[in-house]
């Protein structure tokens, strides 16, 4: 019986996030899907897979209205989408938005 590993999407845009996560991961008996968004540009989701997932790990950009759109376009492809969006520091306006 081959056991189901459940998969974990990620979106990034810092070099140092994928490796981490890759190790973080694995070691949990997870697959990832990652996808390298371009930093200072909003992504563009008519061209970029949003692959199933259990799911979505969303890296906070700099510039709200990137990682909106991020999360829009999850959405859009996944809507029953569990996203969670990482970041150093949220205030509340931002965080509960």
């Amino acid at each position: 019986m081959v056991a189901h590993r459940s998969t974990v999407g990620l979106f990034w845009c810092h070099p140092l996030v994928l490796p981490q996560f890759e190790q973080l991961i694995s070691d949990g008996g997870y697959r990832l899907l990652a996808r390298r968004l371009e930093a200072n540009r909003i992504p563009d989701f008519e061209n970029l897979s949003v692959p199933k997932a259990a799911v979505y790990i969303v890296e906070a950009h700099p510039q709200l209205v990137v990682t909106e759109s991020v999360v829009t376009g999850i959405h859009a492809r996944q809507s029953a989408a569990r996203i969670l969006v990482l970041g150093e520091r949220f205030g509340d306006p931002v965080a509960f938005a």
